[in-house]
């Protein structure tokens, strides 16, 4: 597998911080990841590509307590290929959620950081089964998430911070909708979930940028 992640972040020019998560400070961030997986085993070859973008903005409420809200885009697409045709499944995923972030400092510019993040998300799924040539099955999902994140943030320069994540904490709660027209039919399934996935191989990297005018309190 894979996995290629980067981040684009917006400027606002004018405003210098003098210090980066002093109350009343903001933040604005941009996550854009691609991840690119294959698979190859003895019924099927297939290969899958998913796009994600998430900007998120923030406010410093106190020293080193970060609020903010944050969307959600993504775009995935799975093809595999076997002795009977290709099958192909496609997926759009939407979502809404806010967040609370704690900054702990390790040193005078590196920051262990700890968050919390709930939301809301949709998404739709279309699937083609070979021989046919139309998408014939569809998911349509509606899930909820309640996510704890630990990481680190290093400040580059008094504007600019990277942060690093090695996976999640997650509960998630979803009711998901199944249809077909191969045989007219809808049925509905509803699962929660419990995943902890704290490992190099989920790692993201981020790039945040930091504004205002206040310092923090000595």
């Amino acid at each position: 597998m894979k996995h290629v992640a980067f981040t684009a972040f917006l400027a606002i020019l004018g405003g210098g911080a003098l210090a980066q998560t002093a109350a009343g400070n903001f933040t604005l961030n941009g996550y854009l990841g691609v991840t690119i997986q294959d698979t190859d085993n003895q019924a099927s070859k297939g290969n899958g590509t998913s796009l994600v973008f998430a900007p998120s903005a923030g406010y410093f409420l106190k020293d080193r307590l970060e609020v903010g809200i944050g969307t959600h885009l993504e775009y995935a697409k799975n093809k595999s290929v076997s002795e009977d045709g290709t099958d192909v499944t496609k997926n759009v995923t939407t979502g809404i959620s806010s967040y609370i972030k704690r900054y702990i400092p390790i040193t005078g510019k590196l920051h262990f950081t700890a968050s919390g993040n709930v939301g809301i998300y949709w998404s739709r799924n279309k699937m083609m089964y070979a021989p046919a040539t139309s998408f014939q099955e569809n998911y349509r999902t509606i899930g909820y998430r309640i996510v704890a994140i630990p990481g680190l943030t290093y400040f580059v320069t008094e504007k600019v911070g990277f942060s690093l994540s090695v996976g999640a904490i997650e509960l998630e709660r979803r009711k998901t909708t199944y249809e077909s027209t191969r045989a007219p039919s809808t049925a509905t399934n509803t699962a929660t979930n419990f995943n902890a996935t704290i490992s190099p191989a989920n790692g993201a990297v981020g790039m945040h940028y930091y504004f205002g005018c206040k310092a923090e309190k000595p």
